[in-house]
């Protein structure tokens, strides 16, 4: 009875271990294609929305890229107060994209969304330190 019931145990493991392994490799991957293809451009917060209250703010964005208009949507933003969120309505930021893929892009808005993705966060940005929590 035991020897069946650690079996199914240890296959249930392996099983977990191997998916979670071979989504971790599929999302590094995924980085690294779209870090070497990254390109910079702006983006302009144009709404927002609370899921939720305590869920944070979700700004949507647009950006251009070869004169084709592109929308980004669900830069989840822990760090802002809901009562500052209006604050941040058509305010330009840097944005990266994938050349390959332009319609996938990140807003790089706070500091730390500029040092995941290797880019240093400008001096000209310092001020939005004052609109978080």
């Amino acid at each position: 009875m035991y020897k069946g019931t650690n079996k199914g145990a240890i296959a249930v493991a392996i099983f977990f271990f191997t998916i979670t392994g071979i989504m971790l490799l599929t999302n590094g991957g995924r980085e690294r294609a779209f870090q070497k293809n990254a390109r910079m451009s702006v983006g302009t917060i144009t709404d927002y929305y609370i899921e939720a209250k305590g869920s944070g703010v979700i700004f949507n964005y647009t950006y251009t890229v070869d004169t084709m208009l592109y929308h980004g949507e669900g830069y989840l933003c822990f760090r802002v107060p809901p009562k500052n969120a209006r604050f941040f309505l058509n305010h330009q930021f840097p944005l990266l994209y994938s050349k390959v893929s332009p319609e996938i892009a990140r807003l790089l808005v706070f500091p730390d969304d500029f040092i995941k993705n290797g880019v240093e966060f400008p001096d000209s940005l310092k001020w939005i330190l004052n609109y978080k929590w």
